[in-house]
């Protein structure tokens, strides 16, 4: 899943203007504009506002001007927060509210190229040299926090487009409906030319009409996946009364949550389902044999993916995070529904009448 990356803060040192603030640079830098002349393409000021933990600061000549979105890296040393432009391979380091440095990247290495004050006559007095030797430790741990901030800016960003669970009260006598949760945030399928972020859900409510054999699976108010009783004999099985549990739905495969698009969901226990996403569990036709199968990685290790569905939070994360107790669960399902399909056949195959005895 793409993102777009915005800044987020990822330690303290949390510094807020209520405006833009102005600092003057020890030396000239140059801003970068197009075609511009040398000797009027400099400036030594720089305007720098944080918000939302994003620094957005402003180089100027008498050529142009050039604006920089900052995410921040968090405290980069004791008392400073840096901020770093990923594109144009530029950033800040602000100190307190009064004083900054602008650094930039070359090949891999990351060096000072200016500092300033926020008072005149104090940037006069700072050294490039200075800074950089004080910086220079710290600006090993910089490609760390950019990767740390990105993948919690993913989080962050996740959270702000998190759809709360719809409202509702659904009940059926096999227990199957009601709230359930989603061991991790699941992405909406866009439609075609559908604009903004991607939303993501944390959980669901579950409707199972007994009569059309339907799972509806609300995702928003007035919005809704589909589910239906996998088999002609499990559905029969269902409208006679044949049976207490209900062990696999199939997703529809024009479901907008991706974890319910054409995906099986497996009854684990009670209030509990498994989302086979990339697993799956094998079965000879006389029920011997279950085996669970999973893709394998470039070494031959098997890659476990899937999602818990649950009524219970708590019971949803700890399955999330205990493969072996999933697999334990899924095999026991497997088993007594394939026992349960073979007796339903077999019921609908009674044997012959005896014959003629000697």
């Amino acid at each position: 899943m793409k993102k777009i990356i915005t800044g987020i803060l990822i330690a303290s040192t949390l510094i807020t203007y209520s405006q833009t603030k102005e600092f003057s640079l020890s030396k000239s830098v140059t801003v970068g504009c197009y075609n511009a002349n040398p000797l009027t393409d400099m400036t030594k000021k720089i305007e720098v506002s944080i918000q939302n933990n994003e620094a957005t600061f402003i180089i100027a000549s008498l050529n142009c001007k050039k604006e920089f979105i900052a995410q921040s890296l968090g405290e980069l040393s004791p008392g400073s927060t840096a901020y770093y432009d990923s594109k144009e391979k530029k950033g800040i380091i602000l100190e307190g509210n009064d004083k900054i440095s602008i650094f930039i990247e070359k090949e891999g290495v990351f060096e000072v190229g200016a500092t300033g004050h926020t008072d005149k006559k104090t940037a006069k007095t700072l050294s490039i040299e200075d800074e950089q030797s004080k910086y220079q430790a710290a600006f090993k741990n910089i490609d760390k926090l950019l990767a740390q901030a990105k993948a919690d800016a993913e989080i962050a960003k996740k959270a702000a487009n998190t759809l709360p669970i719809p409202e509702g009260n659904y009940t059926d006598k096999f227990g199957i409906s009601g709230k359930h949760y989603l061991s991790e945030p699941i992405e909406l399928n866009q439609y075609a030319g559908e604009k903004g972020d991607t939303k993501y859900a944390v959980g669901v409510q579950l409707e199972y009409n007994e009569n059309d054999r339907i799972l509806k699976i609300h995702y928003a108010d007035g919005k809704f996946d589909k589910a239906y009783l996998d088999g002609s004999t499990m559905n029969k099985a269902v409208s006679d009364g044949m049976i207490s549990k209900i062990y696999l739905f199939k997703g529809d495969n024009m479901n907008r949550l991706l974890c319910f698009k054409n995906i099986s969901m497996l009854y684990l226990e009670d209030g509990t389902r498994l989302l086979q996403t990339g697993s799956s569990f094998y079965r000879k036709l006389d029920c011997s044999g279950i085996e669970f199968q999973s893709s394998k990685d470039k070494s031959g290790n098997p890659v476990v993916k899937y999602v818990i569905l649950s009524k219970n939070k708590d019971r949803c994360i700890a399955l999330a995070s205990n493969t072996e107790e999933v697999i334990t669960l899924g095999e026991e399902t497997t088993l007594k529904s394939c026992e349960q399909t073979n007796a339903l056949e077999a019921a609908k195959r009674p044997m012959p009448a005896p014959g003629l005895k000697d």
